[in-house]
């Protein structure tokens, strides 16, 4: 991989690689106070069939996520994209066709994601504040590009890579993210890509849990803002 090009998975795949990654990119989130609990759920590549399977599934518990949509099916499933919105869920940029970031040219990338912002914009009637790069990989420029554009980059959790597109089973999915949980964790899972019902099945599994533990089901923007209140308060003590 060339040197101005990142790959999250690598990291997420090799623990003995050390995060030197630009601090503008969100994926740890640090949360100081464990008093608290907060865990954010993102879903990557719909809306599709299976996104108001977790929407239903979030809204009997009152929880919130972030869902990186892709535009080609914000387009063929609007009422699903407004559904995201009116529900009080984020909604995140995630190209409109998928590509692989650094494969493409500068001007290419900027067509995926203005394209998808125009889509959001047109059915949800919101303007999406987050961008996440298709597989994690793309070109540091379009770091600054993404920033220009009023967004912000946001990963996951290096140890919630779930894989969840390997169809592992909804056991091997409910373990792996619930072994790996800490307070501030950015999940990584999908409504699209594939057959989701595992996913689903792992997701219905662990809210109760979870729940019981005490964590606060939150959007990536909110778990931003609330670990930014709770570090600037640590560190005027």
């Amino acid at each position: 991989m060339a040197a101005d090009i990142v790959d999250f998975r690598e990291f997420c795949e090799n623990p003995e690689l050390v995060d030197n990654l630009d601090h503008r990119i969100i994926r740890d989130v640090r949360l100081p106070d464990e008093s608290e609990l907060y865990v954010c759920f993102t879903f990557d590549d719909g809306p599709t069939e299976y996104t108001p399977l977790l929407l239903d599934l979030f809204k009997q518990y009152d929880a919130k996520a972030t869902f990186f949509v892709v535009g080609e099916f914000v387009d063929e499933f609007p009422d699903i994209t407004r559904r995201i919105v009116e529900e009080g869920h984020e909604i995140g940029n995630h190209t409109y066709f998928h590509p692989n970031l650094s494969t493409i040219t500068n001007d290419e990338v900027d067509k995926e994601i203005i394209t998808t912002e125009e889509a959001i914009i047109t059915h949800a009637k919101t303007r999406s504040q987050l961008f996440r790069a298709p597989y994690g990989v793309f070109r540091m420029e379009t770091l600054e590009r993404v920033e220009e554009m009023g967004y912000r980059l946001a990963l996951w959790s290096r140890d919630m890579y779930v894989r969840d597109w390997e169809y592992p089973g909804a056991d091997a999915i409910f373990d792996r993210v619930l072994e790996n949980m800490k307070n501030g964790s950015i999940v990584l899972l999908h409504d699209g890509g594939g057959e989701r019902e595992q996913t689903v099945e792992a997701v219905k599994r662990l809210f109760p849990i979870l729940l019981n533990e005490g964590y606060q089901f939150v959007t990536v923007s909110e778990l931003i803002e609330i670990s930014e209140q709770k570090n600037a308060g640590k560190m005027k003590i």
